[in-house]
């Protein structure tokens, strides 16, 4: 493919874009509550249940308490975040990509990745 067959792609392309931002995307609100509700809900019932099995609440939105809990409490591998340079101090994280290998190393039924 040539250059300007790629310009022209890209060009045929702009117009549907400036409509969709102009128009934007309809939303079924009944679909959308009812989705919230059901999200909440499980969220709810998993939090119970963390709390049930660490005896203590645990707000999973706070990085250093989901820190605590992933590599104190259940003794998982320490999971960093990439340094940009070699003199950078380590930090822990506890970010999706390092909940996603926790998932795939660790055999524990709280960081399966199955949720419902």
């Amino acid at each position: 493919m040539e250059l300007e067959d790629i310009f022209k792609f890209e060009m045929s392309e702009v117009e549907p874009a400036i409509m969709l931002q102009l128009n934007g995307i309809p939303i079924d609100m009944e679909v959308r509550t009812a989705l919230l509700k059901d999200i909440n809900e499980k969220q709810e019932i998993l939090t119970a249940e963390l709390e049930q099995a660490f005896g203590k609440a645990i707000n999973l939105n706070s990085p250093v308490q989901l820190q605590n809990l992933l590599y104190e409490d259940l003794g998982l591998p320490i999971q960093y975040k990439r340094r940009k340079s070699v003199n950078d101090p380590r930090k822990r994280t506890a970010d999706a990509e390092a909940l996603a290998k926790l998932s795939r190393i660790a055999n524990n039924s709280l960081t399966s990745e199955d949720t419902g």
